[in-house]
């Protein structure tokens, strides 16, 4: 009964059969799309390549609804892929690309299940690379651009201790809040933090928002809880006419501390990382240093199963 169910090389040769079919139908779809862009008003530059944004053809040969609305219902937060891709420094970012290569991967896990089924243990090894492939289209590109977002967050957490440090002491001869922290951010060249305030400042001063507003966007933006207690005791003293000298002093004091928490947390968390392989590559031989003594003196004495 359990024989019949895995079916032999008719079979795998079956689905490979519908893999080179899905392949051929990816093909006339990109044909397709090639042919429309010729017939279209404004077609696209003559040297691009066939299989150029072939996912992107692909989308558009499959399915007419906005992109957003598909990643959605394939369970991508379109909202904070969006964010994170600010955060990223990634401009404009293709969704038509990521929930084509969504719907690809899902596909490849389908046809990689399929395959174990019919094929058994003899396809396990493709079954499985099918499986890794159709996993790294599935969550690749948001996983890396989240990836790439939270070390962009880290890095800014690291580096706002040093800038509330220097905004101490612009703000003790008295210049104006905007000034100070486009003296101090200038200070803090090639860090990320002055990166982002000097561009925030200077669309204040160019007229475009206030400075509370810019600020309250950079921290919306990158959503990190030392720059958005910063940023909300800041604006709340300057409204309320507090010396702001000291509303900085005191939020540089807390920043320093979380920030040293946030280290120390990592660090345990390190530490256990490397601990847990660590502790079981040597209890596994301290394991069968002991039992191998015991296990050979059953054998011999025949213990082990009188």
């Amino acid at each position: 009964m359990i024989s019949n169910i895995f079916i032999t090389t008719p079979q795998i040769i079956a689905v490979f059969s519908g893999v080179f079919i899905f392949l051929l139908v990816v093909l006339l779809a990109v044909i397709k799309d090639e042919i429309d862009n010729k017939n279209a008003r404004i077609p696209r530059p003559e040297n691009e390549w066939l299989f150029t944004r072939w996912d992107e053809k692909l989308y558009d040969a499959f399915s007419k609804k906005p992109p957003d609305r598909l990643l959605h219902s394939l369970g991508v937060d379109v909202e904070a892929y969006a964010k994170n891709c600010v955060v990223a420094k990634i401009k404009n970012p293709n969704l038509k690309k990521l929930a084509a290569d969504k719907a690809i991967g899902i596909f490849v896990i389908f046809i990689a299940l399929i395959l174990f089924i019919v094929a058994g243990t003899k396809g396990i090894v493709f079954s499985v690379a099918m499986l890794v492939i159709g996993y790294l289209l599935y969550m690749g590109n948001v996983e890396k651009v989240k990836k790439q977002a939270m070390e962009k967050r880290k890095q800014l957490q690291r580096e706002l201790p040093r800038f509330l440090d220097l905004l101490q002491t612009a703000l003790y001869i008295d210049i104006p809040v905007s000034d100070a922290i486009l003296i101090t951010a200038k200070q803090l060249k090639g860090t990320l933090v002055s990166e982002e305030l000097i561009v925030s400042i200077a669309e204040s001063q160019m007229g475009s928002q206030s400075w509370q507003k810019a600020l309250q966007e950079l921290a919306l933006m990158y959503d990190v809880d030392t720059l958005s207690d910063f940023v909300q005791y800041l604006i709340n003293g300057y409204e309320k006419g507090l010396n702001i000298y000291d509303v900085v002093a005191r939020q540089a004091v807390e920043t320093r501390k979380v920030t040293l928490i946030n280290a120390e947390e990592n660090a345990n968390k390190l530490n256990t990382s490397i601990l847990i392989p660590i502790g079981i590559f040597k209890l596994f031989p301290l394991i069968a240093i002991i039992a191998f003594p015991v296990i050979k003196q059953m054998l011999g004495s025949g213990g082990l199963f009188g």
